[in-house]
This record gives C-alpha cells, sequence and structure tokens, in this order.
C-alpha cells in the first residue's frame, strides 16, 4: 500500500482493501489454513465484520490476487534473466569434468579451478554428478536455460505436492504460490542456479512416500532421500526423522542407491571406492566458509 500512494486513483484503493482481505484471511484461518474446507473463504469473507456487500468483498481479493500473481511472475522473469547472466551455483562445469572421467573432487584438491566455472566447486554428493548427465551434453548457456526451467517445473512440483495433500483453497493456493514466487528465497535460487529447488520436491516427494507402506512407496522414498542427500547438508534431519520412524526400508534403499551411485563414480573417473567416498567433504572444508557449513560437514 506505501508503494501505492503516489497514486490516488480508485485502483489503489481495491489492491490495499484487497490485501486487506487476504491479512484478514490469513489471521482467521492461520491455525488451521491448510485444513479448512472449500467453503471457508466465502464463510471468512461473509462473516467479516463490516463485510458489506459480499460480491464486492470477493471481486477485491480477486483483484488483490491477480496484482500478487503479477508480481509473482516479474519475480520468476527476473530469476530466469538472473539464471541466464549467472548461474554460478549450477554444478554444470563439475559435472562436465566427470562425464570426461576426470574426478572433480581430486581436480580441485589439487588445486586446479581452470575448468572449474565461477563458484561451481565440487562440494556436492556424487550422485548429483550422475544426476546432471543430460546437461553435460548442452553448451554452458543452453544448460543455464535448461537448469532453470527444471527449477522452475521443481517449485511448480512441489507446490502440486503439498496442494494435493492438503486441499486448500482456491484463493489460498494462488496467494501461497504467488507469495513463495515472490519471495528473494526463491528468485535467488533460481537466478544462482542452486540445487535448492531440486531439493525441496525430493524432500516432499519422500514426505510423501511416508504416508503409506506398500513397497512402491518405498522405493520412490529411497530414491527421494538419495537425490535430497545430494545436498548433504540439508538431508540428515530427515534421515533422523525416518529412524524415528523406523522406515527401515526406505533408508536402506537410499543408502544402496548411494552405495552404487559411489561405485559408479568411482569406475567412471578410475578412483579408489573409498577414497572417492569422503572426496566431497574434503572439497567442502576447502571451499565453504567457517561457520555453520562446517558443522553440516
Amino acid at each position: 500500500c506505501k508503494w501505492s500512494e503516489s497514486y490516488s486513483g480508485p485502483h489503489r484503493v481495491y489492491f490495499c482493501q484487497g490485501i486487506s482481505l487476504l491479512i484478514d484471511l490469513l489471521s482467521k484461518g492461520s491455525n488451521r489454513l491448510l485444513e479448512i474446507g472449500p467453503g471457508a473463504v466465502d464463510n471468512i469473507i461473509m462473516a467479516s465484520p463490516g463485510s458489506g456487500d459480499a460480491s464486492m468483498r470477493k471481486r477485491l481479493i480477486c483483484f488483490a490476487l491477480l496484482i500478487l500473481m503479477i508480481l509473482a511472475a516479474i519475480s520468476m522473469t527476473q530469476g530466469t534473466v538472473n539464471a541466464l547472466r549467472y548461474s554460478q551455483d549450477f554444478q554444470w562445469s563439475p559435472t562436465v569434468l566427470f562425464w570426461r572421467h576426470t574426478n572433480p573432487y581430486q581436480y580441485f584438491l589439487e588445486g586446479n579451478v581452470g575448468e572449474l566455472m565461477l563458484s561451481q566447486y565440487p562440494n556436492y554428493s556424487h550422485l548429483l554428478y550422475i544426476v546432471l548427465w543430460p546437461f553435460a551434453l548442452l553448451q554452458w548457456h543452453d544448460a543455464k536455460l535448461a537448469w532453470a526451467i527444471t527449477n522452475i517445473a521443481m517449485a511448480l512440483g512441489s507446490m502440486f505436492l503439498l496442494f494435493r495433500y492438503c486441499r486448500p483453497t482456491t484463493h489460498q493456493m494462488i496467494l501461497i504460490s504467488a507469495l513463495f514466487m515472490m519471495g528473494t528465497p526463491f528468485r535467488n535460487a533460481l537466478g544462482n542456479g542452486q540445487s535448492s529447488l531440486f531439493v525441496l520436491a525430493a524432500i516432499l516427494i519422500l514426505w510423501r512416500s511416508t504416508l503409506g507402506y506398500q513397497v512402491r512407496k518405498s522405493l520412490m522414498g529411497a530414491i527421494a532421500l538419495a537425490l535430497s542427500a545430494t545436498k548433504y547438508s540439508f538431508a540428515p534431519p530427515f534421515l533422523v526423522a525416518l529412524v524415528l520412524r523406523k522406515d527401515w526400508r526406505i533408508i536402506a534403499g537410499a543408502m544402496s542407491i548411494y552405495a552404487v551411485a559411489i561405485l559408479f563414480f568411482a569406475i567412471n573417473v578410475r578412483g579408489n571406492p573409498l577414497d572417492v567416498a569422503l572426496q566431497p567433504l574434503l572439497v567442502a572444508e576447502r571451499s565453504v566458509s567457517p561457520g555453520e557449513a562446517d558443522l553440516y560437514s
């Protein structure tokens, strides 16, 4: 609303009133925001003090949501532009090295940086460089675009998984999606070419797979846990949760996937599997700033 103070037209009033109604909706439903039924939005609108004309209030909310959707589209566009310009954290060059049968970990540990672009230090797990193989087939500019599109797809898929389980109303889905995509974390992850959105999608698939105990879901959970652990500073709390839940099939499956990934990595770079297994931590010790990252490592 402060942004629109310089404009005195009616749309400013509509936007401010619509945002106020959305805040009112969130505050009234904050305890059960993702649990209330499909008709709850209309009920809250009708029950709000001084609501006046309910249809006008609905129009105000729709107008505010439209503005938020436009801002979300602007944020996503800016993130994509930044991705094409930077993507400094995208692990493309280590992946290219790996598929050229060069160990990116050993390459970095020996003091070489010529083939490692920007800040693409190989401090991720072995499985990531196997999964990113299709991007290694592309030129740098094309790979950045493809990874940005993949990140957007991962973000949309993550929201779909949440909404499919929580069953929010249409207004809530639009509001949450817009706020998520307007956020600096989303835009930075997209623009810097980070793997955060990839890991988020894997964690949500893991969460969905723990809702049942069928073999198919256990396999899906094992794959998701292994993929989420590619950023090994992020996955350990979820592994602890699985231990407490005694989801041994998922844990055993993920460990098996990792064992195969390390073995394949070692064979591809003609290295000792035991040495190769520890090299990501050695790289992180040198490439990541001191602080919490040391605890993660």
